[in-house]
């Protein structure tokens, strides 16, 4: 038998929601974590895209990767970070960040969308 990490991750959601006296607790940390994921996605690929296509003209195709690559984490963990402090979750977690990082995303421009 194969080991499915699929298969055993839907098993451990279905258990929490059939288990949780608190459905709605396992719900709103399930919503977190897909918004968490989807944030992650878009900014770090967005990022790295947009690198990759302003550096590419006077760098070349490896720097323009490696440096877009490079981007896209920052943005990504910045981004991530913002979503952990606004959301009502994670009040009270403990979260460690290196205090240039947490001074960065702060003053970036960001957006704060949600879809009704």
């Amino acid at each position: 038998m194969l080991f499915d990490p699929l298969s055993a991750l839907a098993h451990v959601i279905v258990g929490v929601y059939s288990t949780n006296r608190k459905a709605e607790e396992a719900d709103a940390w399930l919503r977190f974590g897909a918004s968490l994921f989807g944030t992650a996605f878009v900014s770090f690929t967005g990022v790295w895209g947009m690198s990759i296509w302003a550096l590419y003209p006077r760098l070349g195709v490896l720097a323009a990767l490696v440096l877009g690559f490079a981007d896209g984490l920052i943005a990504m963990a910045a981004t991530a970070f913002l979503l952990w402090l606004r959301s009502p979750l994670t009040r009270g977690i403990p979260l460690m960040i290196p205090s240039q990082l947490a001074a960065k995303a702060r003053q970036e421009d960001t957006t704060y969308t949600e879809r009704r």
